[in-house]
């Protein structure tokens, strides 16, 4: 099979470039093809090396990939005829993108056009003060206008559309006019090795961080209001009186960092709340963690790919009852559930983990049926069962999970 990548982001972590990746290693592995282009910094070139035969990098192709006028839709087709793929596969574009590719794809003969959506639906204003009507109601501009419609033309050939949670999927439904066959719920792919429990790495991160003899709640991810860690600080405060070996450790760099530091002082948790920066080694972190929160309260948030991270190392969560990180949880079987912001609800879960060996371990155990999911190989295998089982444009396409 011949897959066409199409990119735009440079970022690696997250659930961008590295969902791609995972999944393209998976089928390469089984002598699949790949064709990337990026929009912008190409960041697979290293699979370009350790696959020279199966892997080919183009450069980005001068075409507003947010416009189907003539010009970009020739542009399009010329490019798909060289190539020739047999599946289209984006994954997690912010908004609704790559319109010439999948408005030319059917006229270029491409098989599938597979689209993660990672994020919610939305689209994005060029100024913050748009003109009203009547001084109330926002009064569209063209530019806007033409780019809505533009995306469900071209979103119409989408064969696949991948969703993290329920809810995200509905938007998307809605506003992309997605016949219901066509969309499903999916788990991203993951090279799960990496994420075994490291009795060595953890015995060494926690002896030079001086967390031995702590219990040790780790966070992990950009330091931002989507991930809301300042709700994990406010919490480990309340908590500190009922768990006093408790320790927050937030792994990772943002614009919230001053903030958080500023709470940490004026809560007076110096030594009890460690932020220990970007680390290229998040694997070996998850391994020193007692309990793993993400107490996110944005919807944006749609899935936590850290959460799966931490169950897959053997660490018990909690998560925040965002539809998301709610659906990885499993209701409570597979991670505690708080409301979203609700500081004494998550102080309540860090002291429950932190006294209860039982529950962390039951936790831990009943993850694992979420995590073998997402084990890329399997979701490959899947992915593959799909695309295989649907015909060409304007047909069902099976689905992973159903709605």
């Amino acid at each position: 099979m011949k897959w066409l990548i199409l990119n735009e982001h440079p970022w690696m972590r997250g659930g961008l470039q590295s969902r791609t990746r995972q999944l393209a290693i998976a089928a390469l592995e089984q002598g699949d093809q790949f064709h990337f282009i990026s929009f912008g910094k190409n960041v697979f070139s290293d699979l370009a090396e350790q696959y020279p035969d199966q892997v080919v990098l183009h450069p980005g192709v001068d075409i507003d990939t947010r416009s189907v006028r003539p010009r970009h839709l020739i542009k399009a087709y010329q490019t798909l005829r060289t190539i020739r793929p047999d599946v289209i596969f984006l994954c997690n574009t912010p908004m609704p993108n790559f319109f010439p590719f999948l408005a030319a794809a059917p006229w270029a003969g491409v098989r599938e056009v597979v689209v993660h959506h990672g994020t919610d639906l939305g689209f994005v204003s060029r100024s913050e003060g748009r003109r009203r009507w009547l001084g109330l109601l926002p009064k569209p501009e063209i530019w806007h206008l033409e780019l809505a419609v533009a995306s469900r033309l071209a979103y119409r050939n989408v064969t696949l559309a991948l969703f993290n949670n329920d809810v995200q999927m509905g938007h998307w439904r809605n506003g992309m006019h997605y016949p219901p066959a066509r969309c499903a719920l999916w788990y991203p792919p993951m090279d799960l090795a990496r994420f075994q429990r490291l009795g060595r790495a953890r015995n060494r991160i926690r002896k030079e961080w001086g967390l031995e003899g702590s219990f040790v709640i780790g966070g992990v991810g950009r330091l931002c209001r989507q991930k809301s860690f300042d709700v994990a600080v406010r919490a480990l405060a309340v908590a500190s009186s009922r768990l006093a070996s408790a320790k927050l450790v937030l792994v990772g760099q943002g614009e919230d960092e001053a903030g958080i530091r500023h709470l940490v002082r004026q809560l007076g948790l110096a030594g009890r709340v460690v932020l220990v920066g970007e680390q290229p080694n998040v694997h070996e972190w998850m391994s020193a963690f007692d309990a793993f929160c993400l107490p996110a309260t944005q919807p944006n948030e749609s899935l936590g790919i850290v959460i799966l991270e931490a169950m897959a190392a053997g660490v018990p969560v909690v998560v925040t009852d965002l539809p998301g990180p709610r659906r990885l949880a499993d209701g409570g079987r597979c991670g505690l559930v708080v409301a979203a912001g609700d500081v004494e609800m998550l102080a309540n879960a860090f002291v429950r983990l932190g006294r209860d060996e039982s529950l962390r371990n039951a936790l831990v155990q009943a993850s694992q049926s979420v995590v073998a999911q997402c084990e890329r190989a399997v979701v490959l295998q899947d992915l593959q069962a799909r695309i295989g089982s649907s015909r060409v444009f304007g047909s069902p396409a099976s689905c992973l999970s159903e709605a």
